[in-house]
């Protein structure tokens, strides 16, 4: 493996084009929901947090922690955060009183509904200008990029759905 400096990297070559667009993609893509979160208080924390509650409604906190790989502390912060707020509401598991799970709000649904779907808008549009086999080509790496621990949350690739994207 190469040690990291300016001399060993290959400036123009593929790996640093695609950690450069990575850089550079997720700037936009963080640039479209920071331009609604901010009018609430929010932050790009909070947006990831919603993001998989939205996805996985009565997700733990414990599940939570795991997929986004961070700390009991930061989760335990945007959480409260979010539920003093109004955005996210705790359910009390009534087979185990330790377990709480995590739905969005209405008032969570409104914000994180117009933060994705301003992200999917312009994920839709990229998909649609790079075509299926870069789509494809394009989860694959992210995918192996995942760290171990969050794989088991990745959803496979509906190829109904990707063909559907294609057909209009």
């Amino acid at each position: 493996m190469k040690k990291p400096g300016k001399e060993s990297i290959a400036w123009n070559g593929p790996l640093w084009k695609i950690l450069e667009l990575h850089f550079l993609s997720h700037t936009h893509l963080r640039k479209l929901a920071e331009d609604v979160l901010v009018q609430d208080g929010l932050g790009l924390a909070h947006h990831r947090m919603a993001a998989f509650i939205f996805k996985y409604p009565g997700i733990t906190a414990g599940e939570l922690r795991k997929i986004l790989q961070i700390s009991n502390q930061a989760l335990g912060t945007a959480i409260t955060f979010l539920i003093k707020r109004g955005f996210v509401e705790q359910v009390t598991d009534p087979d185990d009183r330790r377990l709480r799970h995590l739905h969005l709000s209405t008032s969570g649904m409104a914000v994180f509904n117009a933060t994705l779907g301003r992200q999917i808008d312009a994920i839709e549009q990229a998909a649609l200008t790079a075509g299926p086999d870069a789509v494809r080509g394009f989860l694959s790496v992210a995918e192996i990029l995942c760290a171990d621990d969050s794989k088991q949350f990745i959803s496979p690739l509906d190829e109904n759905a990707l063909s559907k994207l294609y057909k209009t």
